[in-house]
């Protein structure tokens, strides 16, 4: 069963230049590995839900040493795909919270 990931953006409060990003950020990527696809780059509020194309996401914290406080949290729930034009979701949820 390939199993994907549905990740939503429950609360960030990093900092941010206008929205821009250049100092602290969350970088979502759909596979393992920082070669992957880009998902989203973020350090605002955004409250956005994204999934995965495969069975791995890699999430990526960056920030800078001038500002030291804020925070980011996470909740994913995988999703299996049983048969073609049939998914179910499983009651497997995280949180993730740094």
């Amino acid at each position: 069963m390939l199993q994907k990931i549905s990740l939503v953006v429950d609360d960030v409060n990093l900092e941010n230049n206008g929205g821009s990003c250049p100092y602290d950020n969350v970088t979502l990527y759909d596979g393992a590995t920082e070669t992957s696809t880009v998902i989203k780059t973020f350090c605002t509020p955004n409250h956005s839900t994204f999934k995965s194309s495969g069975s791995s996401v890699l999430v990526v914290f960056k920030s800078d040493e001038s500002v030291n406080d804020g925070n980011f949290a996470l909740t994913w729930t995988f999703v299996g795909t049983c048969s073609p034009g049939r998914i179910t979701q499983y009651n497997v949820n995280r949180t993730l919270q740094l």
